[in-house]
């Protein structure tokens, strides 16, 4: 993918709140390490990353626009078993 990527209001408050540097986002989400289908015509991309000295899953709700992905909300969760498909 390489598209554009821009970030709703509440994902930028979201990425604030939760201290989620936005480097992390932007090298996860041209190249994550799975895709999964959501609601709608939204998509979540997913890969593990270390932050703050630990690892977890980032997962960054997006939808594909034109050549545009808009980053709807993103987070990060030790719950790897509950989101990884194999």
């Amino acid at each position: 993918m390489s598209k554009r990527i821009s970030f709703s209001l509440h994902a930028r408050r979201q990425i604030r709140e939760r201290e989620i540097p936005e480097e992390l986002i932007n090298k996860v989400l041209p190249h994550p390490a799975q895709i999964i289908d959501s609601y709608g015509n939204r998509k979540i991309a997913q890969d593990m990353v270390r932050h703050k000295g630990e690892k977890f899953l980032l997962r960054i709700v997006f939808e594909e626009i034109d050549k545009e992905l808009k980053v709807v909300t993103v987070y990060l969760t030790t719950r790897v078993e509950k989101y990884w498909r194999k």
